[in-house]
């Protein structure tokens, strides 16, 4: 069993001198995986195979996330988190990450394989993936980003956490309920509270862990295929029977299944702590009889294959709008909102008369840091947005990137309104404005209060006129 919690852990600062690592004696390989702004390699250091992550830096606030994870990567010693090796500078645009090398790739990998996977060798995985958790909350950190893309497997398939870049410290006190941090991770396996902007902690990777779980017990990728969508209008609650009814199917043990039930709850304090859910399945698994299953074995070749093309698997993402590459959140600093005063324009798009409200914000897409600068108006059906403002002018039917119709909004049963400002702590976006959807919530940023509070009610009149033109009565704005 893992140690018991210890006293506030602080991870050092990664200073210009700690970028130590010799790079002449690493060698890279084959690409492993590919990020927005980094490539992972195999690679050697010191007759070591090795992961090398070569990561660019496009702005100082992504390097202040890079120093962050490094030094939490630093600071960490357990077998249940992948091993830091050392880094260093390129140049003033680069930087390489060594990791240890997880031969057996990542979880999702395994999940969707195919292969025979027992109940023990399951729940052993979902064991070491809790150990991790725990090390990490016992040291007050909170890693904000669990998915089955960042668990990587060794050559006997036991666990380690990866991908520290959003991992912060938090304070516990008694009976905390959370407190205010910035909005980050991956939609799907995304806790409610965080996705609402509410305060959260540790518990909010519980939730997390359990989509984990889920998606071990069904090898079911959230979000597709009508697996674990949560909507607005639910508070993005999990379907408590609809997820019963899909995990039953894997006849998987009972102790299983309600453990990754628990950890779905929607309040955070209704779930268990890491410690727990370690303890939980520690006792499951001394119950459970050993697989008839084969342990699968690791082919090297073949995942080296499969991670060259991963497979892009976003339910949330913006259809209309997918950029190839996450935005710089420097670039929402440097925003200008300015209007086009022509109201009696008439070749706006949709079916409305004219426009309402015009000009330029940063639209969040998909993915948690893609954010990108873009020219958005709004009409009697909704917000339509383009690349530019000219493109709006001289051909708004053509040009238009995408569309978000009032057809498409729904009031969230926590809230009165469609739409609202949210408070985004990190640099840039404390001007965010949150609506609603029947599918997820979409984000957009306005460089200043007054042009964020001019949305909000714009977006909510607009909604009600909507709503009253087409007599959904009970859905107006109060």
């Amino acid at each position: 069993m893992a140690n018991k919690r210890i006293s506030t852990f602080q991870a050092t600062d990664f200073k210009d001198e700690d970028f130590a690592l010799d790079v002449k004696e690493l060698k890279l390989q084959e690409v492993i995986g590919k990020g927005a702004f980094s490539t992972v390699h195999k690679g050697v250091y010191n007759s070591k195979t090795v992961a090398v992550k070569k990561q660019q830096i496009p702005d100082d606030e992504l390097e202040g996330y890079i120093r962050k994870e490094l030094g939490i990567l630093r600071s960490v010693k357990t077998d249940k988190l992948v091993e830091f090796i050392g880094a260093c500078k390129v140049n003033s645009k680069l930087v390489y990450i060594v990791t240890e090398y997880c031969i057996g790739g990542n979880l999702r990998r395994l999940v969707e394989s195919g292969d025979p996977l027992g109940w023990r060798l399951r729940v052993s995985i979902a064991k070491g993936v809790a150990e991790g958790l725990m090390y990490m909350h016992d040291r007050d950190l909170i890693h904000r980003d669990i998915k089955t893309e960042n668990v990587l497997l060794d050559n006997d398939l036991n666990p380690k956490l990866c991908d520290f870049g959003f991992s912060r410290n938090y304070v516990i006190g008694k009976n905390d309920k959370g407190r205010p941090m910035t909005l980050v991770g991956t939609d799907e396996f995304m806790a409610p509270e965080i996705i609402f902007g509410m305060d959260y902690n540790e518990k909010a990777d519980i939730f997390s862990y359990g989509v984990v779980l889920a998606e071990l017990i069904s090898r079911k990728s959230p979000g597709k295929n009508g697996f674990l969508i949560r909507e607005p209008r639910d508070g993005f609650e999990v379907n408590k029977e609809n997820l019963q009814q899909v995990l039953s199917a894997e006849s998987p043990p009972q102790s299983f299944y309600l453990l990754c039930e628990e950890c779905l709850s929607h309040e955070l304090l209704d779930r268990p702590s890491a410690e727990e859910c370690f303890n939980w399945l520690d006792d499951l698994s001394n119950d459970l009889e050993p697989d008839t299953e084969s342990k699968p074995i690791v082919n090297e070749e073949a995942i080296l294959q499969q991670t060259s093309n991963p497979p892009s698997v976003s339910h949330f993402s913006d259809n209309s709008d997918t950029p190839s590459d996450f935005g710089s959140l420097s670039h929402i600093i440097d925003t200008t909102l300015s209007r086009i005063v022509s109201p009696t324009l008439q070749d706006a798009p949709g079916r409305g008369a004219g426009y309402k409200l015009a000009g330029y914000v940063v639209k969040r897409g998909g993915r948690i840091k893609t954010w990108k600068r873009r020219f958005m108006i709004m009409n009697d059906d909704g917000l339509h947005y383009y690349k530019h403002g000219d493109d709006f002018k001289s051909n708004p039917e053509l040009s238009r990137q995408g569309s978000l119709l009032f057809s498409e909004m729904l009031i969230p049963p926590t809230s009165s309104t469609v739409c609202e400002k949210v408070t985004f702590l990190a640099t840039g976006k404390k001007n965010s404005v949150r609506i609603m959807t029947k599918s997820r919530a979409r984000y957009v940023c306005a460089p200043d209060d007054k042009q964020a509070e001019r949305w909000v009610s714009n977006i909510n009149l607009g909604y009600s006129l909507w709503c009253l033109k087409h007599e959904n009565i009970s859905k107006i704005v109060v």
